[in-house]
């Protein structure tokens, strides 16, 4: 290839860099848009939001994040208090912190797919990964698994680009929001690298990996120094499974969840297709690029698998990886002009990912007390939001009995869904008050609503209000004997 010839392709890939980067940028921007002054949700709420104020509240000292049952490094939540403490607390603050973090994922896996294959690989992974419905869900979350993200595929990346130091801090940084996040990707790395002959030996590979263990280790020490327990409190049970067939079964869940649902199983079996037809068992070999991809996802599953929690969005960080991987072996098998293919596919495949996003729900005919993992976690706050607002305006004063996550809406106004407390306390507290007007909520969205259900069915309880949002509900009840022939409306 001559000079100008290489010259004319530098300048191509170059605008090819920046039309993507720019791309990136105005997605991320448009699917957070419409969250940046959203009430906040889930453990959002009951977590994040109250552990960051507390922060606030106490100096930063001692710093751990309250409101959990688990010893999560408090990284995360003290970037909230702190933004929070130089801007003011604000939902508007909290939410234009997350908006860096999925254009950073999205950057990252671009690069990934350029160092691992090509440009139309790393653009296809990016924007499959931004495609994801539970990845655009935690957009609109103040939570710390879309940054962990972010920072894991940028810590790979340099991994795979020989910065050791690079990879070490980033690693280390994901470890001070989440602990499963050195477990899985920088210990799968270093079993890679024990691995390989030719680095085995490698002790400055070795040490970078031990960073984030390092790091985990020391705030372990702090927090049970602190609060005398160290990594869930006492009392909390830990679920995992036991016996071979509850194994099998937990692994199963976990492979169906991050790797084949919402259409992902189009990549993982485009992927093997691929394979069969090529055959690339070099980078298959320790220390190749795809053992070095692929050995992470496996950790990650096996380690979700095994202690058997999990929810989609903690495997968040796993899928540019995956995408990456999957694409790269689809684009090895397309060969020379397979760039046009694989972005006819990949579009497809995005198109098909929408279809996941907001889907129409029929009307919830039973418990579900798994949280939304799309944008139907919307219709959660709009519900909250909607039965809230009536309930301060209609009944002010009621003594208003509930579960989650009304606990919060109603009992918490920084949460963004009244302005003042209102009376409320938990089902499992309920108890008559004569002369007092006492509300019950009743939905099928938390462990503890069967108890408000049964109270409702027991007092002979009549239905005030019903709100409705894309097949979720709420109910609020008045109990019969103190009724004041309120209409609800």
């Amino acid at each position: 290839m001559g000079a100008r010839s290489a010259s004319r392709v530098a300048t191509v890939e170059t605008w090819t860099d920046r039309a993507t980067v720019a791309c990136i940028g105005a997605f991320g921007l448009a699917v957070w848009w419409p969250t940046r002054s959203l009430p906040y949700h889930w453990d959002s709420a009951t977590f994040v939001v109250d552990a960051a104020r507390d922060l606030i509240a106490t100096g930063f000292h001692p710093l751990v994040a309250t409101h959990s049952d688990f010893a999560h490094p408090p990284l995360f939540v003290a970037l909230v208090a702190l933004a929070w403490s130089a801007l003011g607390e604000s939902r508007a603050v909290a939410h234009a912190l997350v908006l860096p973090a999925l254009p950073l994922a999205m950057l990252a896996t671009y690069r990934l797919g350029i160092k691992v294959s090509d440009r139309a690989v790393g653009a296809a992974a990016a924007f499959l990964l931004g495609g994801v419905a539970v990845v655009l869900e935690e957009v609109g979350q103040i939570y710390m698994d879309l940054p962990i993200a972010a920072l894991l595929a940028w810590g790979v990346l340099a991994w795979l680009n020989d910065r050791r130091g690079w990879a070490a801090a980033l690693f280390s940084a994901a470890a001070l929001m989440k602990i499963p996040a050195p477990l899985t990707v920088p210990g799968a790395l270093m079993l890679v690298v024990a691995a390989s002959p030719k680095t085995r030996k490698d002790l400055r590979a070795y040490l970078a990996l031990a960073a984030p263990f390092g790091v985990d280790a020391l705030w372990l020490a702090y927090h049970a120094a602190e609060t005398g327990w160290v990594l869930w409190r006492p009392g909390r049970s830990v679920p995992a499974p036991h016996g071979v067939m509850d194994r099998l079964m937990a692994l199963a869940t976990v492979v169906q969840w991050l790797l084949l649902g919402q259409w992902r199983w189009v990549l993982l079996v485009a992927a093997a297709a691929a394979a069969a037809l090529t055959r690339p068992w070099r980078p298959w070999r320790p220390g190749g690029d795809l053992s070095l991809l692929l050995a992470p996802v496996a950790a990650g599953v096996l380690f979700f698998a095994a202690i058997g929690e999990f929810g989609l969005r903690y495997g968040i960080y796993l899928l540019p990886l995956y995408f990456v991987a999957c694409l790269s072996l689809v684009r090895a098998a397309l060969r020379r002009h397979g760039g046009a293919w694989l972005g006819a596919g990949s579009a497809a495949l995005f198109a098909l990912f929408a279809t996941t996003w907001h889907p129409n729900a029929a009307l919830t005919a039973s418990y579900v007390f798994r949280p939304d993992e799309n944008l139907a976690y919307l219709d959660m706050i709009t519900i909250g939001q909607k039965s809230a607002r009536w309930l301060e305006s209609k009944h002010p004063d009621a003594e208003i009995y509930g579960a989650g996550p009304e606990a919060y809406e109603l009992a918490e106004p920084w949460q963004g869904y009244v302005t003042r407390p209102l009376k409320f306390a938990h089902c499992l507290d309920f108890a008559p008050h004569p002369g007092a007007e006492q509300l019950v909520i009743v939905h099928g969205y938390h462990p503890q609503q069967p108890l408000c259900r049964r109270i409702v069915d027991a007092t002979g309880a009549r239905v005030l209000a019903r709100f409705e949002d894309d097949g979720k509900w709420l109910e609020v009840y008045a109990v019969p004997a103190f009724d004041r022939g309120a209409d609800g409306r």
